[in-house]
């Protein structure tokens, strides 16, 4: 095989991957993504930035309800 025939047949199985969803845009993108939720029994819902930690969810659940919690 040549070269460029190669090359050609590169690029034919590495472009799907590059131009599917998710790569050049996002369809209906999740909303949730990149966040963590804690909820305490009584229902309400805290949620923090995943690069926070989960740690910083649960503090704030446990300071405003009682166990169990629900992450």
């Amino acid at each position: 095989m040549r070269r460029g025939d190669l090359l050609v047949a590169a690029l034919v199985v590495a472009a799907p991957g590059v131009v599917l969803p998710g790569c050049l845009w996002s369809f209906g993108e999740d909303e949730a993504q990149g966040r963590i939720c804690a909820a305490p029994v009584e229902g309400s819902e805290f949620c923090v930035s995943s690069g926070e930690g989960p740690a910083s969810a649960w503090n704030q659940a446990a300071a405003h309800g009682s166990l169990p919690m629900q992450m």
